[in-house]
């Protein structure tokens, strides 16, 4: 049933061994890989806050934190959804100073912000200012409480948050305030997760993308991984995102920057899933691309026009997107699974890995589960993983590619030598046909001429007609007639730089004998085109008939045979033979030997005009660029 419908069949173990390894893969993650990050219980002594007050600034300093009204709340504080200044005045009380340093550690959401301690700035990074304040608000760290502000009874933390139209939600979350040692290392996979962990997966998936695109750039034209770049570079780009403290873009254009990546990833995904099989639904590309387009202006009209709550609807809708597209990259893949899981279990177990990940915080957000961030956490490692699997596995094939080249070589090489030969074979083959052919036309052409003319002769001697010029003249008739043929059944050579040369050869002497002067020009660079034997010799043919002709019937004192490339774009070489004679008859007109020159310019694909004057004849051939060898039956 499976091999019916192009599916392997997996009783040899293919199957059992591919769902072990996605098994041990998800085993590894959830029980190895996640406790990891997973931050240590704070610890036991941490400092609560007394009061917490808060309140909207006209502005972010000492002059709009005066004029601002506190209000008492509780915490968390959330707050949305308007961009500004908003102010947190809170208290803890002191019973004594602590002998070790104490350190504080806080969650806030916000753009930027600065944090004081009774009076006393610990904190201040990038500028507050709206419009042009920086994102230093995304990077968390312990502060170390400075000893000597720190005072018995109560102790007082300001903070100024600002926030843009792009996310103007403001949130602040109860501190952990305790031993800074304790604290430092409760938290330290949790901080090494939000801060440094990002800039090594940033250098990680930009290496990685990289290491890909030569791969492509080298003849892996492949379009699984056009697809895994694309999802490498779009992860990538999306953390750039949350350690970039001040980028070129604000507002709602930057968060239009983050739900762009945070849509692409998915979508990325769903097509490496749709090629990882070898055999793609073509539809897959277009149907989920003009959806993302879509989206992506959707969400673009929502920010823009400060529509249905903005962010928290653009993010919803975005999970939804990201859900979908992971489901349909699961369908695929187990697809997929049916197709070649024996062959590439390990990269088939990574990708439902990602994806899993992948629906798992789109699922969170929608539910308002505490959000874990898997895929930031998990996506280099998977990435990392993915290629070194197809790296490990094209090594394989790359050997074997080797070793079928060096056979490859060998092969064409004792292929090349047989195909020399028979080349040799050929080409002398059809030599000899050509003129084997034309042996059998030139003595056709002595029955019928050469005899024709004889026995003319022989009869009117026979019944005593014969007058002494007319002999003459039939008997000079027929030995040019037997020279020409004599000369064709010669080799006039291979090509025609070697034809041209015999014929001038031969020539001159005969039309200078006769009385004429020859003049030979040559206005080539020596460039002619590639023709066959047998073609050679139809160009050779038509030259010494328009020679011979010339010689029985111009009455001319010169002779010019001129060779030079042909005006006419469609040819490459132009021949003209002309005598300065008395012109053409309408009886020579219709000749035998004009006859059989057009008949020859014919099959060679070339074209024969004749230019009939009072000054004379011109007989002109023009050639075409080239001619393919063609062996005769």
């Amino acid at each position: 049933m499976l091999a019916a419908t192009g599916y392997k069949d997996f009783r040899g173990g293919g199957l059992r061994s591919g769902l072990v390894a996605i098994l041990i893969v998800q085993a590894l993650y959830w029980l190895a890989f996640t406790p990891f990050f997973k931050a240590a219980n704070p610890p036991e002594s941490v400092i609560e806050l007394s009061t917490v007050e808060y309140a909207r600034l006209a502005s972010p300093d000492e002059r709009g934190w005066k004029a601002a009204r506190f209000e008492p709340r509780e915490m968390p504080i959330e707050d949305c959804c308007d961009p500004g200044y908003r102010g947190v005045r809170a208290r803890f009380e002191l019973d004594r100073l602590p002998s070790r340093p104490l350190g504080m550690y806080v969650r806030i959401g916000s753009d930027n912000y600065q944090l004081k301690l009774n009076g006393s700035t610990i904190y201040q990074e990038g500028g507050l200012e709206l419009g042009r304040q920086t994102y230093h608000g995304n990077v968390r760290t312990i502060f170390r409480l400075p000893e000597g502000v720190l005072q018995v009874g109560a102790n007082q933390l300001d903070l100024i948050l600002v926030r843009d139209q792009g996310a103007p939600y403001f949130h602040f979350a109860p501190p952990r305030i305790a031993d800074y040692a304790a604290l430092s290392s409760a938290m330290k996979y949790e901080l090494f997760t939000l801060n440094e962990f990002n800039f090594m997966s940033i250098a990680a998936g930009a290496i990685l993308a990289f290491l890909i695109g030569i791969v492509i750039a080298r003849g892996a034209r492949s379009p699984m991984l056009y697809w895994l770049m694309l999802v490498t570079l779009g992860w990538t780009a999306r953390l750039t995102y949350f350690v970039t403290t001040d980028p070129p873009i604000h507002g709602v254009v930057r968060m239009f920057y983050l739900f762009f990546w945070v849509n692409f990833v998915p979508l990325a995904w769903l097509n490496l899933a749709n090629h990882f099989s070898g055999n793609p639904l073509r539809w897959i590309p277009r149907v989920s691309v003009t959806a993302f387009v879509v989206l992506m202006a959707g969400l673009w009209t929502i920010f823009q026009f400060g529509l249905f709550d903005k962010v928290d609807t653009v993010d919803r809708i975005s999970m939804w997107f990201g859900l979908a597209m992971a489901l349909g990259a699961l369908v695929l893949f187990l697809r997929s699974i049916l197709r070649n899981l024996a062959e590439r279990h390990i990269e088939t177990a990574l990708f439902i890995l990602c994806l899993t990940l992948i629906a798992m915080d789109a699922v969170t957000t929608l539910l308002d589960l505490p959000f874990v961030q898997h895929t930031n956490r998990a996506m280099p490692f998977l990435v990392l993983g993915l290629v070194a699997a197809f790296l490990a596995r094209n090594v394989r094939l790359f050997q074997s590619s080797a070793s079928l080249n060096n056979l490859l070589e060998q092969q064409l090489g004792e292929r090349t030598i047989e195909l020399e030969a028979a080349h040799t074979r050929e080409k002398n083959l059809v030599r000899k046909q050509a003129h084997v052919a034309e042996r059998q036309r030139i003595m056709r052409d002595m029955h019928d001429g050469l005899g024709s003319e004889l026995m003319s002769m022989l009869l009117a001697a026979r019944r005593g007609v014969a007058k002494p010029a007319a002999v003459a003249e039939g008997l000079q008739s027929v030995i040019d007639e037997m020279r020409l043929l004599i000369d064709s059944m010669d080799s006039v050579g291979e090509s025609l730089s070697s034809a041209f040369a015999i014929f001038r050869e031969r020539v001159q002497p005969r039309v200078e004998a006769a009385g004429l002067r020859f003049v030979w020009q040559d206005k080539t660079d020596g460039t002619l085109p590639d023709f066959g034997p047998r073609d050679v010799l139809q160009v050779f043919r038509i030259m010494q008939e328009a020679v011979a002709n010339a010689l029985k019937h111009s009455g001319g004192k010169a002779l010019t045979a001129t060779i030079q490339p042909s005006p006419d774009p469609a040819y490459a070489v132009r021949l003209k033979i002309a005598d300065d004679g008395t012109g053409m008859g309408a009886a020579n007109k219709r000749g035998k030997g004009l006859t059989s020159m057009a008949v020859r310019a014919a099959g060679i694909g070339a074209r024969l005009d004749i230019v009939s004057t009072s000054a004379g004849v011109t007989i002109v051939l023009d050639l075409p660029a080239s001619r393919s060898i063609e062996i005769m039956p």
